[in-house]
């Protein structure tokens, strides 16, 4: 019954390959596949024995994979997937294809409260505030002080139009008090958090890249898990019911996993529009199917390719300049949703 779907769901796990090989070797300086194999294992090596040597010859090649073009990708594959299940828990939830993080403001939300913590903290503490574990408390904190403020309209408004659009006002409010600390920051600290406010891969450290590995992953498994319940859910809470579905823990369950996921990219890749929105439904598109047991994973695993070429698109059309990652997920995401948007009419 499922044969379709579980093939597209091993094409998109085999296609994740080549998107790695392919990020790694394009560039400002292109690396050849074999260079890349050598480093990649030496690298390896190195991480077992740390007086290795590194040959003179792959000197440079090492410091680029290894310093820039691998925790940059690896950071574009868990972002994808984590803000992609997050769009698709948020439509689940809302049971409405128009809703997404970034609509909802709760991506503006856990940018706001990083902004608060680094720029706010820097201009009391020299330096400022760089603990990974402060920054994604902090956009973790945003983001669900977000997300139970739309609940609270949305138990009072039932137009999802309406709102749609006071989630789009509430990302307008987080934007003007980012704009007023960003006129209060100091020079330096101010272009570094600019460039993340329009979303960048760049930033991403190694001790940043294993906490979002260790959050996300667990979250997006945990989503996986749920596909039966979420699918229930979709039908409607009476019907979740009789299933035998907690309704009130399952809800509490949905808004912690899409906070959890949305917070933890946001808080060290800064904001990354329309992912969380366009992956699900082209996940719909390809699987034909509304299940969230095959879409769940359906949406991290192209969530994960379509934000990797995102951002290799941003490294190269403009090179040496760099686009923001959110220029290209917009260009692709904006037509999508107003495909929809005529659709649904």
């Amino acid at each position: 019954m499922y044969i379709r779907q579980i093939s597209i769901l091993l094409l998109l796990s085999i296609l994740l390959i080549p998107t790695f090989f392919i990020y790694i070797c394009l560039g400002p300086v292109k690396i050849p596949m074999n260079y890349i194999m050598k480093v990649l294992a030496l690298g390896i090596d190195k991480a077992f024995n740390s007086k290795l040597m590194v040959p003179q010859s792959l000197v440079e090649y090492f410091d680029i994979i290894w310093k820039i073009r691998l925790p940059r990708v690896l950071a574009g594959f868990l972002a994808g997937a984590a803000l992609s299940v997050s769009g698709l828990l948020l439509q689940v939830l809302f049971r409405n294809p128009i809703v997404g993080p970034w609509v909802l403001g709760v991506e503006s939300g856990s940018a706001l409260a990083v902004g608060l913590l680094v720029l706010a903290g820097a201009l009391a503490v020299p330096g400022g505030i760089t603990s990974p574990w402060a920054i994604f408390a902090a956009s973790l904190m945003g983001s669900l002080a977000v997300m139970m403020l739309v609940l609270s309209i949305a138990s009072i408004v039932r137009s999802i139009v309406t709102l749609l659009l006071i989630g789009i006002m509430i990302g307008y409010i987080c934007s003007a008090v980012l704009s007023i600390l960003e006129v209060l920051a100091r020079n330096i600290q101010l272009h570094a958090f600019i460039i993340w406010s329009f979303g960048s891969l760049s930033f991403v450290t190694w001790s940043q890249l294993k906490l979002i590995a260790l959050v996300s992953l667990p979250c997006i498994l945990l989503s996986i898990l749920l596909g039966k319940c979420l699918n229930a859910y979709l039908l409607g809470e009476d019907y979740a019911k009789t299933l035998g579905v907690d309704v009130r823990n399952m809800r509490v369950v949905i808004i912690l996993l899409a906070s959890i996921l949305t917070a933890i990219i946001t808080a060290f890749t800064g904001p990354i529009a329309f992912i969380g929105l366009a992956v699900p439904h082209i996940a719909r598109l390809i699987l034909k199917t509304n299940d969230a047991r095959l879409l769940v994973p359906a949406s991290a695993l192209l969530g994960s390719i379509l934000t990797v070429y995102c951002d290799l698109a941003a490294r190269l059309i403009l090179s040496p300049q760099e686009l923001p990652i959110s220029t290209m997920t917009s260009l692709i995401g904006a037509p999508i949703v107003i495909t929809l948007l005529m659709r649904r009419r």
